[in-house]
């Protein structure tokens, strides 16, 4: 009967353990049911970050070789500005040329006709 008593003793203390454990580890599985679903919640929100760093990526080279083309087409501009002015510059030198002879021939005396020397030889200069 002693037997019979202690293996009781021990079942009920088991199952008192049990009891008083049952609902820890529920707890603790409930616990790792929401973990698991805030990894794959994780894992997703990682997914879209990944998904967005790649496409501010993508515009990044993209917007870097429209940079190049813009940057090429300045320079060409710059070139055939430089151009035009220099062009423009020389045609309003000529311009300021052709006025400065017109003066300056405006300006010049009046050339005198060689005077006669009356007996009919060549003008004596």
């Amino acid at each position: 009967m002693f037997w019979n008593d202690f293996l009781l003793a021990v079942e009920i203390a088991v199952e008192a353990f049990q009891r008083a454990l049952t609902p820890r580890l529920d707890e603790i599985l409930e616990e790792i049911k929401k973990m698991a679903v805030n990894t794959d919640e994780l894992v997703a929100d990682i997914n879209t970050l990944v998904g967005g760093y790649q496409a501010v990526k993508d515009e990044n080279v993209a917007l870097k070789a429209e940079n190049g083309q813009l940057r090429s087409a300045l320079e060409s501009a710059d070139a055939d500005k430089a151009a035009a002015v220099a062009a423009a510059e020389a045609a309003d030198q000529a311009q300021v040329d052709a006025a400065d002879a017109i003066v300056d021939k405006a300006n010049a005396p009046a050339e005198q006709p060689p005077a006669d020397s009356g007996d009919g030889s060549a003008p004596v200069e």
